[in-house]
């Protein structure tokens, strides 16, 4: 009788102790994801909001439709969503089945002019620019299956990079990539080479009124000369003006000012914004994000 009496406390005193620790994780999850949303609103509240159209100017065929599948899957993957309501979609006059992203993404509205771009950033985002040049680095597209060595070379340059250690692809030979001619249209390679070998690379996907950095590194060597501020520049001079692509998209922003990756976006003209997608005419992504489910803004 007494080992059955103290079996029984032992197993009532565990069922407190896990109820405990059920409330402090909920509690935990709650106030981590006030923390998350809290940014999100201010910038709401800032008109430091865009609504991104995957769909725009694309023609709806299969490669377009692919293209922009694969591109906001990986939103929606990486970042999650907070579902608006109805009546604060339409205090912000938001398109109908437009969603959230979890973080504020890095974002560069682009310009009329590369001077305009120019004049936007500081002196010392300038000066590096001016110092690539001056070491006769060159920035022109390429094709990625030509360069497979060098790419490789670049990825592994650098053991850790401001986003942490290098993994998964990155650090694996470099397989070659085959896009049909359709895709190539929205499937970009730049690269800053000197002496005609690849020293830095940017992978640009263009999708509907925006394009966002795939891959963005530079060779480990090479950093030091200003070569990223050079590659950025120089693809902000491709696309300014453009006729339909109004934003680039650098990843996400961390709000964490010591971090050395926010201070290099920063410092190339980028901003935390929230950014809702408009997925009003994919009845089947809009479905997908409800499983991305993070909470209610």
């Amino acid at each position: 009788m007494v080992v059955h009496n103290v079996a029984n406390l032992a197993y009532s005193n565990m069922k407190k102790m896990l109820r405990r620790f059920e409330i402090v994780r909920m509690l935990y999850k709650s106030i981590k994801g006030r923390q998350t949303i809290s940014p999100l609103l201010d910038m709401i509240e800032q008109n430091r909001m865009v609504v991104l159209k995957p769909y725009f100017q694309m023609k709806g065929n299969e490669t377009d439709r692919m293209i922009v599948h694969e591109t906001v899957k990986d939103y929606l993957d990486h970042f999650g969503i907070l579902a608006v309501k109805k009546t604060r979609a339409e205090q912000l006059s938001l398109p109908k089945n437009t969603v959230l992203l979890h973080q504020a993404l890095a974002l560069l509205k682009l310009p009329l002019s590369h001077e305009r771009y120019l004049n936007t950033v500081g002196a010392k985002t300038r000066n590096t620019i001016r110092k690539a040049e001056r070491q006769a680095y060159e920035f022109r597209k390429f094709d990625w299956n030509n360069h497979l060595d060098e790419i490789f070379d670049i990825n592994t340059s650098k053991e850790i990079r401001s986003a942490g250690p290098m993994h998964g692809w990155y650090t694996e030979p470099v397989k070659p990539r085959y896009h049909s001619e359709e895709e190539q249209r929205y499937r970009k390679y730049y690269g800053v080479f000197k002496d005609e070998r690849l020293c830095a690379y940017l992978n640009l996907v263009l999708c509907g009124d925006f394009a966002f950095f795939k891959h963005c590194i530079g060779h480990a060597d090479h950093l030091k000369h200003g070569i990223m501020n050079y590659l950025l520049s120089c693809t902000v001079q491709e696309y300014a003006n453009h006729p339909h692509i109004e934003w680039l998209n650098y990843e996400w922003m961390s709000l964490d000012r010591s971090n050395s990756e926010t201070a290099f976006k920063k410092h190339a003209g980028f901003k935390a914004y929230a950014t809702f997608l408009d997925l009003e005419h994919d009845q089947e992504l809009l479905k997908y994000s409800r499983g991305m489910w993070r909470g209610d803004l």
